[in-house]
This record gives structure tokens, C-alpha cells and sequence, in this order.
């Protein structure tokens, strides 16, 4: 099977932006590309960062940038780090910049597990692992085979600053 590197970038409601970089593996290249396809729409849905284009297995049109949604954990700076493991013992850590607030737990620390209930929510966090289960690998092509937990953390502060980058109260350019 063939490993395909995949990258997406999303947009904070600042301006600021954070990649996330995985390697889908697949026996065809249409298969890759659907697969990518899953996984990237599937995160599409767990974070408020606005998708600012996927290259790899699966390439989205350009588009105009957008911004992300100002809500709770909402810069790039919040993450959900979600832990996997590969079959030969392997760690693995994706992380998901500007999650949405519903996929932690009350601590607002913790990520849900797939067993932790049967919310909206949920739904999308157990299609995310379930897509990440079955599809992606490490660089030399060892899938992954399980989903171990996850948890919030807060990176250190972008002080990247251009024209695309928004004032501090988000109203217009910052330069």
C-alpha cells in the first residue's frame, strides 16, 4: 500500500494559522483522496478555526480566506492533542487547533472518549478517530490501530503579524 503525505491548515478568528500534517495509506490514489477527503471534513467539524486548504491525498480548491468562529478555545494557540498508538507500540499525536468546546469533558481538559455518551458531539469525535483508525500511518506506512485518549492544551502565543492578521478587536487589518 502506498503512503500519501497530507497536510491542512486552518484559520484562527485572528488571522493567526496552524497545520496539521499526517500520512494517509491506501492502496489507489482515488481511495487516498476519499479517504482524505473524510478525515479533513471530519476535523472541519471539531475545531472553530476556518479551513484554509488541504494539500496532499486530498487538495482543496483555493479559496478566498476566512476566518474562524470567535468562541471558546478559538485561536490556534487551544489545542486538543489526541493520543494514538500504531500496532508495533508506536505513539502518535495529532493535534486539533481551535477545538470546539463540546468534544472535552466537564473539566474542560479531558477529551470524550468513544464511550463517554451518545451527544451530537461525540458522533463527530468517534467519526474522526474511526477515520484516523482506519487511514492514516506513520511516515513508513504502519497504521494506526488505536485511539488512546486526549486532552486541551494552550501552545505558546503566534506572534506572527501581517495583513492578514486581525486588530485585537477583530474589527480590521492589524497593520
Amino acid at each position: 500500500m502506498a503512503t500519501y503525505p497530507q497536510t491542512v491548515t486552518y484559520r484562527d478568528d485572528k488571522g493567526q494559522t496552524a497545520t496539521m500534517r499526517f500520512y494517509i495509506v491506501n492502496a489507489t490514489a482515488a481511495g487516498a483522496l476519499a479517504a482524505g477527503q473524510a478525515l479533513v471534513n471530519a476535523l472541519d467539524d471539531l475545531t472553530n478555526g476556518a479551513n484554509d486548504g488541504a494539500r496532499g491525498a486530498y487538495t482543496s480548491s483555493p479559496t478566498v480566506h476566512s476566518y474562524g468562529a470567535n468562541a471558546n478555545f478559538e485561536s490556534v494557540e487551544d489545542k486538543a492533542m489526541l493520543t494514538f498508538q500504531t500496532a508495533t507500540g508506536a505513539i502518535h499525536r495529532y493535534m486539533i487547533p481551535c477545538p470546539i468546546e463540546a468534544m472535552f469533558m466537564a473539566d474542560g481538559e479531558t477529551v470524550k472518549t468513544p464511550d463517554s455518551g451518545g451527544d451530537a458531539q461525540q458522533v463527530l469525535l468517534d467519526t474522526l478517530v474511526a477515520a484516523i483508525v482506519g487511514d492514516v500511518a506513520s511516515r513508513d506506512g504502519v497504521l494506526i490501530a488505536s485511539f488512546i485518549g486526549g486532552i486541551r492544551l494552550r501552545r505558546k502565543m503566534k506572534r506572527k503579524f501581517d495583513i492578514f492578521t486581525l486588530n485585537p478587536s477583530l474589527d480590521g487589518p492589524g497593520e
